[in-house]
């Protein structure tokens, strides 16, 4: 490595002069310092005519330092050297004469050697390297980068690892990990979910009045749900009112089908909530509501009709709703349903049955009997 020259960096010696001009030295009392690898380091150079004073110590002018409480003072460079038993000590140097100082310019000081003994690094070169340390505020993507500068994005704060080789960047944001590092992690609320936005590793969202976080490192269109990119960290549901086969579902969506409540459980297109192991029973229906999922099938007049999948979704007495049903050979006939009591639902066709016909089918298990008067309209379905 290349060092400075010393006429550009040259040391720089600093005397006390009087006012004529010429040297002398000045009084220092009661200096602290503290005793690192042996030694300390005097604010000025000490003056060697009039030595340096430490209470309770005694300066060694030759030979080794043997006693405890023996030092030896450097007087051209300014160190003082203790015995090994001081090491980390405080001391309070009680006067010496400062002649001034000697600045070494940080060029001239190594901080790495190699194998060989050349020097690889020098303090300035650290300096430079930490002067770069510096904080740009908020990531700006016009603004060009160099290494070590620092940016605030998405509630973290980031550091500058690439500048291509000096260069500097511009234009790629601090999720690319290829040049920029965090320094400090933070979380930032980007608000309700949106599959058109690209979503950033520690990026929180909402969605179905749940909270997720942003597990990988990017996220577009991959839905909260989806386990791989994100994280639920605080759980709602979202009620959907009834259910529709036509509408994607998802977990902890909520909907109301045939009486009952239902919780989506797995992510699904026209899966019935009634016989679908992908939702779970959230609240089951009351005891006077009836659901027939199955066709009907009756014997009336040796005629064999068919009520096809006849859902009823009312569970208050009284007029219930129409419906269309279809029968034998396609007659669709007008039906009212009336509920009578908890056990009982009145059906009233449009047209008129006599005689007793047969239920030949279960319906969801339970078996029923249905009954035709000879008035023209009343069919009575009594839940065994």
């Amino acid at each position: 490595m290349a060092i400075n020259s010393p006429y550009v960096d040259p040391l720089i010696i600093t005397w006390h002069t009087d006012s004529e001009g010429k040297k002398v030295s000045v009084l220092r009392e009661n200096e602290q310092q503290k005793v690192v690898n042996g030694k300390i380091t005097l604010s000025e150079i000490p003056d060697e005519f009039y030595g340096v004073t430490i209470s309770g110590y005694n300066e060694v002018k030759y030979g080794k330092i043997i006693n405890e409480t023996d030092f030896k003072v450097n007087y051209a460079l300014g160190e003082v050297t203790f015995h090994p038993s001081q090491e980390g000590k405080t001391i309070t140097i009680n006067s010496y004469y400062g002649r001034g100082c000697i600045y070494y310019p940080s060029s001239r000081i190594y901080c790495t050697t190699n194998i060989n003994g050349d020097i690889e690094s020098t303090l300035q070169d650290y300096i430079n390297s930490v002067s770069k340390y510096l904080y740009k505020g908020i990531y700006d993507n016009a603004t060009e980068y160099t290494m070590n500068n620092i940016v605030y994005y998405n509630g973290s704060t980031y550091i500058c690892i690439n500048d291509n080789n000096g260069v500097g960047i511009s234009g790629i944001n601090p999720n690319n990990l290829s040049y920029w590092r965090v320094l400090a992690a933070g979380y930032q609320y980007r608000g309700e979910y949106d599959n058109s936005i690209v979503y950033y590793n520690r990026d929180i969202i909402t969605y179905n009045n749940s909270t997720y976080l942003c597990i990988s490192q990017t996220s577009q269109g991959n839905h909260p749900t989806n386990n791989s990119y994100w994280k639920l960290i605080s759980a709602g549901f979202n009620y959907l009112g009834d259910y529709d086969n036509t509408i994607q579902y998802y977990p902890r969506d909520v909907v109301s089908y045939a009486g009952n409540t239902y919780v989506c459980v797995v992510s699904n297109i026209g899966e019935i909530p009634f016989n679908s192991g992908k939702w779970s029973l959230f609240a089951q229906r009351g005891e006077n509501f009836f659901y027939y999922d199955s066709g009907v099938e009756i014997t009336h007049n040796l005629n064999t009709y068919n009520v096809m999948a006849l859902a009823v979704t009312e569970n208050t007495y009284g007029h219930g709703g129409y419906g269309n049903f279809g029968m034998g050979n396609y007659l669709q006939l007008e039906t009212m349903i009336e509920y009578v009591n908890t056990n009982t639902i009145r059906l009233h066709f449009s047209e008129s049955f006599l005689g007793t016909p047969t239920l030949t089918t279960l319906i969801s298990g339970q078996s029923y009997r249905i009954d035709f008067s000879e008035e023209a309209t009343p069919v009575f379905v009594y839940l065994k």
